[in-house]
């Protein structure tokens, strides 16, 4: 069960639109235009090509827990600011070529207002904010966009005080309940100019919990091969399932039944690995209109970790190096262009943390990415010309103000007549 726990966040997107026979979801929610729709599928899609490379990536043995959609809100709002050919990278990667950044815009913000009132009984939180170098020309056109579809919080602060950071971090903590109280590490380099950062709260307690008393030591068995023991919640009861020859699968709803979470066991010949290659948007939404109600003898570990990871390379890896490259990046729409002598925006790196705890009453997990934008390096200064008169020369004499020519000479030799 390692690195399954990846798409259980791009589940919840997913389980909304599920055409699963026991999805409820709560009477009177928002319609979706297609334009929505399209954002949901290809934010999923977004979320497997990432998490694909991103398990991949991992050491065996090691967990890892990413939100596609944090991600995707903080890229979003970075494709407000580029051009050229860094706007098509970043919309490809984000796999919404077709649509208008108009309708990208308006189609985040709808989904917001969908996932945070979707169900009262869960607590479903996303906020965003850009905080940049004081006296940085940003565009007021690219403020505007932010504050308006993502009601981002806009801030300039001063990046060399020691609380800058501490200022960021704060919202940070603020926003995820706690639960991740870190995404920029002091000093905060001279080259950086801005960050984009979204943050992601969800707490939902299962429809039916399971009962503690029920919680015992059981193994648990690697891929080393090696067993463990964890505490597993276990139940017999009716559950929305399905099963095929190469996995089991599993949904547990939270709350009024419109956010769930989908549990993917392999069958051991199989492999975890094995499975996740096998994913994308397609299959994925295919699975979700699989599942029956069926008695079943389930067992779940409780668990709690955090997660952080540099998404940089994967970023680049999927389809985005050209916004990382100084040389090539190009975030026009975000900079005016006067006074910055020459240097350009790029995107220096993505972070991205977050956090999961899933026992016996919910799941409680939280999740945070900062778009980093630095700034090439001034151009070095041209070295002041070389004017040594050591020979023959001419010179004039002007008025300043109409320009006439006053005096003119030359001299040949600069005698010094008594």
């Amino acid at each position: 069960m390692r690195k399954i726990w990846g798409i259980i966040l791009v589940s919840a997107v997913c389980m909304m639109f599920a055409d699963g026979p026991s999805a409820q979801p709560n009477a009177g929610s928002p319609e979706l235009t297609l334009a929505d729709m399209h954002l949901v599928q290809s934010s999923n899609q977004f979320g497997l090509n990432l998490f694909h490379k991103v398990a991949a990536a991992e050491p065996a043995g090691r967990n890892a827990f990413i939100s596609p959609l944090s991600v995707a809100y903080a890229l979003a709002m970075t494709l407000n600011g580029a051009d050229g050919d860094t706007k098509t990278a970043i919309a490809k990667t984000l796999e919404v070529p077709i649509l208008t950044p108009d309708e990208v815009n308006a189609s985040f913000k709808h989904l917001t207002s969908i996932l945070t009132n979707l169900d009262s009984a869960v607590t479903f939180d996303i906020a965003n904010s850009i905080w940049y170098r004081s006296g940085l020309p940003v565009r007021k056109t690219f403020i505007d966009v932010n504050q308006s579809f993502f009601n981002a919080r806009i801030s300039a602060l001063d990046f060399a005080s020691p609380s800058a950071a501490d200022l960021i971090n704060q919202w940070v903590n603020e926003n995820t309940k706690g639960k991740i109280t870190e995404i920029v590490t002091p000093p905060i380099d001279p080259q950086t100019i801005m960050f984009l950062i979204n943050a992601i709260y969800f707490k939902g307690c299962w429809t039916v919990k399971f009962d503690q008393d029920k919680t015992e030591d059981r193994p648990f068995y690697p891929t080393s091969g090696s067993s463990t023991t964890c505490r597993m919640m276990l139940d017999t009861r009716q559950f929305d399932y399905f099963e095929t020859d190469t996995f089991q699968a599993i949904r547990l709803s939270y709350g009024n039944q419109s956010f769930s979470m989908v549990v993917i066991l392999p069958r051991p010949k199989v492999g975890l690995d094995g499975i996740i290659k096998t994913v994308d948007a397609h299959t994925w939404h295919q699975w979700q209109g699989q599942f029956h109600p069926r008695e079943v003898e389930f067992g779940l570990p409780r668990f709690k970790f955090s997660y952080d990871i540099s998404l940089k390379e994967t970023l680049q890896a999927i389809g985005m190096a050209t916004a990382f490259d100084p040389m090539t990046a190009n975030f026009d729409k975000m900079l005016e262009p006067q006074n910055l002598q020459g240097q350009k925006a790029f995107i220096s790196d993505v972070k991205h943390k977050t956090f999961l705890q899933v026992d016996e009453e919910g799941t409680e997990a939280a999740a945070v990415t900062s778009v980093v934008m630095a700034m090439t390096s001034a151009a070095e200064p041209l070295p002041p010309p070389v004017m040594i008169v050591d020979r023959p020369f001419l010179f004039g004499i002007v008025g300043n103000n109409s320009g006439p020519l006053i005096f003119i000479g030359k001299v040949e030799t600069p005698v010094w007549e008594d």
